[in-house]
């Protein structure tokens, strides 16, 4: 099983946001999502995900489809600071396309909200 990038993006995850951690106005962002990435790949150790990278949120699917809905998005701020949110399964949803969303500010916070997200979106 494993974590990689959708076949419809070249580059790697880690040169993508290597790339914006090299930069004057993304650098914080590249590197808080640098530290997530090996943490991810333990993550999805025993299922298969894609993360498209768009806007440079972090969105993951469970299939190899950039159409595809993406079912939890992740987006930092700086390193210690991450937005994560889930769609919400169609039979949860109090209106069409529900999301839950939530921050986090550490990195083990940030993964359980990543697993929950996966858990509940449905998707895994």
């Amino acid at each position: 099983m494993s974590f990689r990038r959708p076949s419809c993006q070249g580059e790697t995850l880690e040169a993508f946001y290597g790339t914006l951690a090299a930069s004057t106005e993304s650098s914080e962002m590249g590197k808080a999502m640098l530290q997530l990435l090996p943490e991810l790949e333990k993550v999805f150790a025993f299922r298969d995900a894609w993360g498209l990278t768009s806007l440079y949120h972090l969105w993951l699917l469970a299939a190899d489809d950039w159409s595809s809905r993406w079912l939890v998005s992740v987006i930092a701020n700086r390193p210690g600071y991450w937005h994560v949110g889930y769609r919400m399964p169609e039979a949860a949803q109090p209106w069409p396309d529900a999301i839950v969303t939530g921050r986090a500010t550490s990195m083990a916070a940030a993964i359980e909200m990543i697993r929950i997200g996966m858990i509940r979106s449905g998707g895994w």
